[in-house]
């Protein structure tokens, strides 16, 4: 279906059914095609879009072989589509080297977004690597599924120190 936005400036192109992931489109507008006020168009259009054939992890906190990291890390996950929060069950997991589950906080949602953000309940130990497992039963809201499983490692801070200027000793 079309229709018109922004003041009958903007023809929107609704199709009937959804699309198919990973498929090259052409819309095209011939010059036989009229406006919202019913006068032929000056020379025809043409658009190609693609669509997403599935899922893809976009960016992350930590990067991958990360290290000096906090051990209260606050993990972001930043995806190119958003997330329906029920595939996340058994999909995803935050794991010390030995493959134990890391108890987690989720504490900002913002799944329509394509984020998933947590972190840690308690401090993770120093100079130790973790890993972010993401399974690829993780779909986005139009059911494409992560392209493939992906593990982020990342190591943290090798010693809790804090850094400063002493400013009144109290003696």
């Amino acid at each position: 279906t079309f229709t018109w936005e922004n003041n009958d400036k903007k023809l929107i192109f609704t199709p009937l059914n959804h699309l198919s992931g990973g498929t090259n489109y052409n819309v095209s507008l011939n010059i036989f095609t009229k406006s919202y006020y019913n006068v032929l168009i000056e020379q025809p259009f043409s658009y190609s879009f693609n669509t997403r054939s599935g899922l893809k992890l976009i960016n992350s906190y930590p990067n991958q072989a990360s290290t000096e990291i906090s051990r209260t890390v606050k993990v972001k996950l930043k995806f190119d589509g958003p997330i329906d929060q029920n595939s996340l069950g058994g999909n995803i997991f935050f794991q010390d080297a030995d493959n134990n589950d890391i108890d987690l906080v989720i504490n900002e949602i913002n799944y329509d977004g394509g984020e998933i953000i947590f972190e840690p309940m308690n401090q993770l130990k120093s100079n130790s690597i973790y890993q972010i497992k993401l399974l690829n039963g993780i779909k986005d809201i139009e059911g494409s599924n992560l392209f493939s499983d992906t593990t982020i490692y990342f190591t943290t801070e090798s010693k809790f120190e804090t850094q400063g200027k002493i400013l009144f000793d109290f003696e």
